[in-house]
């Protein structure tokens, strides 16, 4: 007997948990990422929220037991700081939260290796360096980068060696530089820069997001509707692939070991090799209309304009075979359908 296998993802959204502040207390509840690792779910206008504009997040593990979540929220000027320990159970469990404060307008936040973050600030137009201090649990502030070219540098990425790229959104550019370590916008070198306004090969038309993998950047091309792979970052450059959409509009993108992530502003995921091969698209109606991405693995949060207000959604994607292409798989060989876990069941 003949089983052909065919593979598809299947993506598990994780129920909303409330956290609220009242008086000077923070509340909430315990969180583990099997069941919920939603940090909150937002109540615009009201008394009882965390963020204004989540923007970002990013997670430095400390070691396997403890980690912190940043999480950047442009409107309040501020970096949420997330303390979590590991449980009896393997769950994430918040045991405190502090803030950053001191940054204009924090949007875009990548690791940058060896204790720093380096966060995109397009309203003071530079990209802000901390450094976390686990022990002390404490930030200090590094000399940030100021380059006269800014106008609105709204995200950046890391290759965890020493060099960083920023998207300006207004000056539709990619700009590079190698900031070494300690990083310090005092340590510019080997200078680079990519694209210019305009819809034709290396120009953009607005890009929102930028991210890093293996010697190639991603470019969400907001204008132009599409986004790029960028090759060869180190030893010269590489036009090296298109994908144009005519009816839906990038947003952000994010890459991980485990492929590519784009999020449109229509409320549709897209999940992508490196090669930008598509492997799987998701779409929710629960979104109202979601502007940022970020994944760690094979998980990832879509921050999001809820009805009510602005919050996150965390989701992860598993893959999985189906013999013949019944029962939830890969839909008898064409593209894959990612499901979500709504709590109770999978559904499309």
């Amino acid at each position: 007997m003949l089983v052909i296998l065919f593979a598809s993802w299947e993506i598990h959204r994780y129920p909303f948990i409330n956290v609220s502040y009242q008086g000077n207390t923070y509340v909430y509840s315990s969180l583990r990422w099997e069941t919920a690792e939603e940090i909150s779910k937002v109540v615009w206008g009201s008394t009882s929220h965390l963020f204004s504009y989540p923007e970002e997040l990013e997670i430095f593990y400390i070691n396997s037991s403890n980690r912190v979540l940043f999480i950047t929220d442009a409107q309040w000027q501020r970096v949420l700081v997330f303390l979590q320990e590991k449980n009896q159970d393997g769950g994430w469990e918040i045991r405190k939260i502090k803030i950053i404060k001191g940054i204009t307008s924090p949007m875009g936040i990548d690791y940058h290796g060896q204790n720093y973050f380096m966060i995109a600030d397009p309203v003071a137009r530079r990209i802000r360096i901390i450094k976390y201090n686990s022990s002390s649990e404490s930030v200090e502030f590094m000399t940030p980068i100021f380059f006269s070219e800014f106008s609105m540098p709204v995200d950046v990425t890391c290759n965890r060696n020493g060099r960083i790229w920023v998207v300006d959104k207004e000056k539709s550019k990619i700009f590079s530089w190698y900031v070494g370590y300690p990083p310090s916008g005092n340590n510019l070198q080997a200078y680079r820069e990519y694209g210019e306004y305009g819809t034709g090969r290396w120009q953009f038309r607005h890009p929102t997001s930028v991210a890093y993998w293996d010697g190639s950047i991603y470019v969400c091309d907001m204008g132009n509707k599409r986004i790029v792979k960028i090759g060869n970052v180190y030893t010269g450059r590489t036009w090296d692939k298109v994908i144009n959409y005519s009816s839906k509009t990038p947003v952000s993108i994010d890459a991980t070991n485990d492929g590519v992530f784009v999020v449109f502003r229509e409320g549709y995921v897209y999940y992508y090799d490196h090669d930008l091969n598509l492997r799987a698209t998701y779409y929710s109606p629960n979104f109202l209309s979601p502007y940022s991405i970020c994944a760690k693995g094979v998980e990832f949060a879509v921050f999001d304009d809820y009805r009510d207000g602005r919050g996150i959604q965390y989701f992860r994607i598993r893959k999985v075979t189906d013999g013949g292409g019944g029962g939830g798989g890969g839909g008898g060989g064409g593209c894959p359908i990612l499901y979500v876990w709504d709590g109770s069941e999978y559904r499309e």
